[in-house]
């Protein structure tokens, strides 16, 4: 893939997280902005265990591909997306159950109130997108960028019109709700396209 399309995927990705924050910034909800802020950078802690993972089986997957042995490289995918979910879980639930405290320890007690919703809402949509597999990085590393491209193009279109409808009555919570389902559709839109760009399913279910 060339550089150019890595960073297509890159800035619409970016894009698709960052608008909330904007959004709110626009209508004048600073203390919603910030606390929203707060919620991505403690959720974004689920992100690790799945970064980690595309580390490895990024230099794996042309080899593998290449070789056609779609089930066997199906088995390696899904045994690296259960050992992440797991990693994540792990996470998320000290995260979901203990948010009250861990953000008001980490960031104070003003961002309790605002942030705390929102984080649970991303943490979970953080948590179905490791459920769902690294769809993205299989598309990239097997010649299908264009499909990665257009499933960021999908989260990014989700998200937009979700966090429009819902900010202004929601605030940082309803960014928060349109980011996550936002990024849950992508993923799984990804899915169908590596189920049927490369014969892979990278999803736990």
């Amino acid at each position: 893939p060339s550089s150019f399309q890595f960073i297509l995927i890159s800035a619409t990705s970016v894009l698709s997280v960052e608008f909330g924050v904007l959004a709110l910034g626009g209508l004048g909800l600073y203390e919603d902005a910030a606390s929203l802020r707060v919620a991505q950078s403690a959720s974004q802690l689920l992100l690790f265990p799945l970064f980690l993972n595309n580390i490895v089986l990024a230099p794996l997957m042309p080899g593998l591909v290449a070789s056609h042995a779609i089930e066997v490289v199906e088995k390696k995918v899904l045994r690296h997306t259960k050992i992440t979910f797991r990693a994540s879980f792990l996470i998320w639930l000290p995260l979901f159950i203990f948010a009250d405290e861990l953000v008001s320890i980490a960031f104070g007690l003003e961002y309790a109130e605002h942030a705390v919703p929102a984080l649970r809402v991303l943490a979970l949509g953080y948590l179905c997108n490791v459920f769902l597999g690294p769809a993205s990085l299989v598309l990239t590393m097997t010649g299908h960028e264009k499909h990665a491209f257009s499933g960021q193009v999908v989260t990014l279109f989700v998200s937009v019109l979700l966090v429009v409808v819902l900010v202004s009555n929601f605030g940082a919570t309803g960014a928060g709700i349109g980011i996550a389902l936002g990024g849950v559709s992508g993923r799984l839109y990804l899915r169908s396209k590596c189920i049927r760009a490369v014969g892979l399913n990278p999803a736990l279910l």
